[in-house]
């Protein structure tokens, strides 16, 4: 994900190969490191939007 991201080119990733051995290293590090720390909340988000949009489902559903 950190890759797709845009993350590899900043740590020194610009495909010429020089940064490209050592970044991959570092971006499975950070990855590590953030899963280690309770990733960065998406799935809280995800979780509350669905859960409001259910609650909004079954409020239309119940004065039909």
């Amino acid at each position: 994900m950190l890759k797709h991201a845009g993350v590899a080119e900043a740590f020194g990733a610009q495909g010429t190969g020089e940064g490209d051995a050592f970044s991959s290293f570092l971006l499975e590090a950070v990855a590590d490191q953030m899963a280690q720390d309770g990733g960065i909340g998406l799935a809280d988000r995800f979780y509350a939007e669905l859960a409001a949009r259910q609650d909004d489902t079954a409020s239309t559903d119940a004065t039909l």
